[in-house]
């Protein structure tokens, strides 16, 4: 299980849902962290058609996802770039 205290407010991850075999996958998602408790990390996606990037203040409601199916952006790039 992974800790929630591995993000922090402002981070940029992306969503990798399970079952989710390819980084590449339209199933993974991009946004920022807006906050966490102890069992979830809430995260503001970004819009899929806009060339929007959220750093984690704005007012569109957070989704609620388990720490392990998170990953920071630059482990995305990494992981994409092998």
């Amino acid at each position: 299980m992974t800790e929630t205290s591995k993000f922090k407010h402002g981070d940029r991850v992306v969503y990798v849902p399970f079952g989710c075999n390819d980084l590449s996958e339209p199933c993974c998602e991009h946004g920022a962290v807006s906050s966490i408790n102890e069992k979830f990390v809430f995260v503001k996606f970004d819009p899929k058609f806009l060339r929007v990037r959220y750093n984690g203040t704005e007012d569109v409601t957070a989704q609620a996802c388990y720490p392990e199916n998170l990953i920071t952006e630059d482990e995305f790039n990494f992981l994409n770039h092998l």
